[in-house]
């Protein structure tokens, strides 16, 4: 039997075209009845089919060719740029600082004191370091930073007038309270008089974080260290004491502390009871010189944890109104 559709041979029997899979049937002329190309006969209505030739297909509607859909390409998901990962290695912290108030002494030491860290200022009699401690706490005045000044060896009525004598008006800033002037004397009664043996740090400092929060205070200068220490018999308790102080300090005042510390005459320490340079941030040395029949003070930066320093001895004078001046 032969397909309509493409002519190709196919059996008796078959159904659909095993070339185009078209259906393989005849129509009864009589009846209308489609039938299977293999029936002789009409299954309705019995009509004689072998006659019949198998008609063509009628056309049916061309299947519109549906175009093959172009290949999709995957849009890329739309991804939020995350911040960059802040770099680890190689990355340098910046400490916040505290400008001195010491001409030319900032340029010298990367900017000023590294925040809320101890300092200690050490010389031999009539270097300046009380003229240096009234003009680190003078400077934070003028910028809105206020201080105390805990003194062992002048009374406060004192350090006004050392500080007017240089056209400072420390008076001032103590009745706006802005700044403390503290004898640490009275405190000390009792080591004197025998009635303890030694000074509790935890006193001391609490009473210092009591007068720093009543004024806010961001400066304290402590001149000298040697009161603080009174009462201690061993080298061994001395140093222990301080080492105790100074940590202690750093971490309850939140204060930029300068301490002063007198050195013996001809002698090569930095402390009187040499502990205090190495626990503390930085140790700046005031001394002095002679050559020939003139005398001249000297700067010398021996220590400065986390600053880059020079090894240079700098001369400087000390001069109304400005206090001390370093030379370059």
């Amino acid at each position: 039997m032969k397909c309509p559709q493409c002519q190709a041979d196919n059996i008796d029997t078959a159904e659909f075209c095993g070339n185009c899979g078209a259906k393989l049937d005849k129509a009864c002329p009589q009846c209308g009845t489609s039938n299977p190309a293999q029936y002789a006969f009409c299954g309705e209505c019995g009509y004689d089919l072998r006659s019949v030739p198998i008609p063509a297909p009628s056309a049916a509607e061309p299947t519109p060719e549906v175009p093959e859909p172009a290949p999709t390409v995957a849009a890329e998901p739309i991804l939020e740029t995350p911040e960059p990962a802040p770099m680890v290695t190689g990355q340098i912290k910046v400490h916040r600082r505290i400008p001195t108030g010491i001409e030319g002494l900032d340029q010298l030491i990367g900017g000023g004191f590294i925040a809320n860290k101890v300092y200690l200022i050490s010389g031999e009699s009539g270097t300046g370091k009380t003229v240096f401690g009234l003009q680190y706490l003078y400077y934070g005045l003028i910028v809105g930073e206020n201080g105390i000044y805990v003194s062992g060896d002048e009374k406060p009525s004192h350090l006004i007038v050392d500080a007017e004598s240089l056209g400072w008006d420390f008076s001032k800033y103590a009745h706006e309270q802005k700044l403390g002037l503290l004898d640490v004397s009275p405190h000390f009664t009792e080591l004197r008089s025998g009635k303890t043996k030694y000074v509790d740090v935890r006193t001391v400092v609490a009473d210092l974080a009591k007068h720093a929060k009543t004024i806010d205070a961001k400066r304290i200068v402590i001149d000298p260290i040697g009161p603080l220490v009174f009462g201690q018999e061993c080298a061994a308790c001395v140093q222990e004491y301080i080492r105790n102080l100074i940590f202690a300090i750093e971490d309850n005042l939140q204060c930029t502390v300068l301490i002063t510390s007198g050195i013996p005459s001809g002698t090569s320490a930095l402390s009187r009871y040499g502990v205090a340079e190495f626990v503390a941030e930085g140790v700046i040395v005031l001394g002095m010189s002679k050559s020939d029949s003139e005398c001249t003070r000297t700067l010398f930066i021996r220590k400065m944890r986390s600053t880059p320093t020079d090894l240079c001895e700098h001369v400087f004078d000390i001069l109304p109104h400005r206090g001390i001046v370093i030379k370059e």
